[in-house]
C-alpha cells in the first residue's frame, strides 16, 4: 500500500509556502470586500449548489464574512466558525438571532481537539467553502472534519478547480493550490471519506478567471468586474443546468464518513 506521501507526487502544492502572510490577509480582506455587494447571485446559487448534500444539523467551517451564510437556512441547527473578529462580528449580525443558529470562534486546526464535543451535537453534515487551498495539510483538515462529525455523515468541501487556472489572483490570497477533480477524489480517500460525488460547478466562470488571470494579469477582480458576472448568473445557472460539462472553476467534493 503507498504512503499518503507518495500517493499525492502527482499533484505537488503550486506554491511551498507563505513565510509573510499578512499580504495575503490583506488581499483577501480586499478581494471580499469587492464582493460583498457585488456576488449575491453567485452565493445564491452556491448555497442552492451545495444545499442538496447537508443535513439539517450541519456546521461550515471558515465562514469568512458570511458570503455564502446569508443564502444558507432552514436547517433545524446550524453552526458557523470563524476566527477573525472582524468576520465574527459580521456572521453574528447576518444570523440576526435566526433560530437554530449558532456562531463561535474556532480555527479549524481545533476541530480534532474538540472532536468529542461536536459529535455531542449530532451533526449530520459539515462544509467548507474556498478554505481548503489556504491550509498546508489539507488532507489531515479533511481527517478532522470527518472525525468531527463522526460515522455515516457527510463532508462537503467547494474548492477552485484545475491547475492550468491558478495564477496571480490565486498566489496573492494564499492559495497553495487548485485541485484536480482526481487529486480532491485522492485527498478524499486518503482522509477516510467514501466519495459520493465530485462536481463541477460555475462553467462560465472558468472564462472570467482567465480572463482576469492570464490575460489581463490582475491580482483581483474590480467591484464592476463582479457585479458585471453576478448580473449574468441566472443565466448561467440555466445554462448549467441544461448543458452538463465536467468542467467548472469550482469542484464540490461530496464524501461520507464510513459507518452506518
Amino acid at each position: 500500500m503507498q504512503s499518503e506521501s507518495s500517493s499525492l507526487t502527482r499533484w505537488p502544492d503550486v506554491v511551498e509556502e507563505f513565510p509573510d502572510l499578512a499580504p495575503t490577509y490583506d488581499a483577501m480582506s480586499k478581494n471580499l470586500d469587492a464582493m460583498r455587494e457585488n456576488t449575491k447571485q453567485y452565493y445564491r446559487w452556491m448555497a442552492a449548489a451545495m444545499k442538496p448534500w447537508l443535513g439539517k444539523r450541519t456546521m461550515e467551517v471558515g465562514a469568512g464574512p458570511g458570503l455564502l451564510t446569508a443564502f444558507m437556512s432552514d436547517f433545524d441547527y446550524y453552526l458557523i466558525t470563524e476566527t477573525w473578529a472582524p468576520y465574527l462580528a459580521d456572521l453574528r449580525r447576518i444570523a440576526g438571532g435566526r433560530p437554530g443558529v449558532e456562531i463561535r470562534d474556532l480555527d479549524v486546526g481545533d476541530l480534532n481537539a474538540k472532536r468529542s464535543e461536536f459529535r455531542s451535537l449530532q451533526l449530520d453534515s459539515i462544509f467548507s467553502t474556498n478554505m481548503l487551498e489556504h491550509i498546508k495539510d489539507d488532507v489531515a483538515v479533511l481527517r478532522d472534519m470527518g472525525d468531527a462529525v463522526g460515522p455515516g455523515r457527510r463532508v462537503v468541501n467547494l474548492v477552485p478547480a484545475y491547475r492550468y487556472l491558478y495564477g496571480d489572483s490565486d498566489r496573492v490570497i494564499g492559495h497553495f493550490r487548485r485541485y484536480e477533480p482526481a487529486e480532491l477524489r485522492a485527498k478524499m480517500e486518503l482522509a477516510g471519506l467514501i466519495v459520493e460525488r465530485i462536481i463541477p460547478f460555475n462553467q462560465a466562470g472558468v472564462f472570467s478567471w482567465l480572463l482576469i488571470n492570464k490575460v489581463l494579469r490582475r491580482q483581483n477582480a474590480s467591484d464592476d468586474q463582479y457585479a458585471l458576472f453576478d448580473r449574468f448568473v441566472p443565466f448561467f445557472r440555466l445554462w448549467e443546468n441544461v448543458v452538463r460539462l465536467p468542467v467548472g472553476l469550482s469542484l464540490i467534493g461530496v464524501g461520507r464518513t464510513p459507518g452506518p
